[in-house]
């Protein structure tokens, strides 16, 4: 229950507003034809999320992709870790609704999971921060993010790796930190 609360709080969040849909592209995408203001606690949790980084650079905006998700995998995932990434990678492309999609790929790859020892994350993405058993690192250019490396732990159970590799995809989209507002969230600190 707590990974679907997540990702639903991650949807409300992402687009901040209640807007009623009236016609689809080719894409499967909404064309949004009313909205509604988010109420306050609703902005304040999207502004602890949504603006800075857990690590690095803080934006001052929110930071996003304008291209699709093309994931190579990197490193010694298990068939658990591959399980994980499959189903989430299938949940984002259900929520984002066609705007963008998230797909594993072979080559030509805009983002690299690595799945490894927490003690060679250091040596994969020299911007690591020790202790983190997951980890993601963007690049962007004028709030436009180009790519991404998430860092899986392979020194964790299989409930643990999988919560690492939804919360750290989720966070690439965008949604670049922690908070401790509520508990059952993805964004959970």
């Amino acid at each position: 229950m707590r990974t679907a609360a997540g990702i639903v709080i991650l949807c409300l969040l992402f687009f901040a507003v209640a807007c009623d849909d009236s016609s689809t592209n080719s894409r499967g995408a909404v064309a949004i034809t009313s909205c509604t203001a988010p109420d306050a606690p609703t902005l304040t949790y999207l502004q602890e999320i949504a603006l800075g980084a857990e690590f690095g650079t803080s934006a001052d905006r929110v930071v996003k992709w304008d291209k699709d998700l093309r994931i190579i995998v990197d490193g010694s995932p298990s068939a658990a870790d591959l399980a994980a990434l499959a189903t989430v990678v299938s949940e984002l492309n259900g929520l984002l609704g066609g705007s963008i999609q998230l797909s594993v790929v072979t080559s030509s790859a805009n983002v690299t999971i690595y799945f490894g020892a927490e003690s060679s994350f250091i040596g994969y993405e020299p911007n690591y921060i020790s202790g983190n058993s997951g980890f993601f690192w963007l690049t962007w250019t004028s709030y436009v993010v180009g790519t991404a490396t998430v860092l899986i732990s392979t020194d964790v159970d299989d409930t643990a790796g999988a919560h690492l590799v939804r919360e750290e995809l989720t966070q690439i989209l965008g949604l670049m930190n922690d908070s401790p507002t509520f508990s059952d969230s993805i964004f959970q600190s």
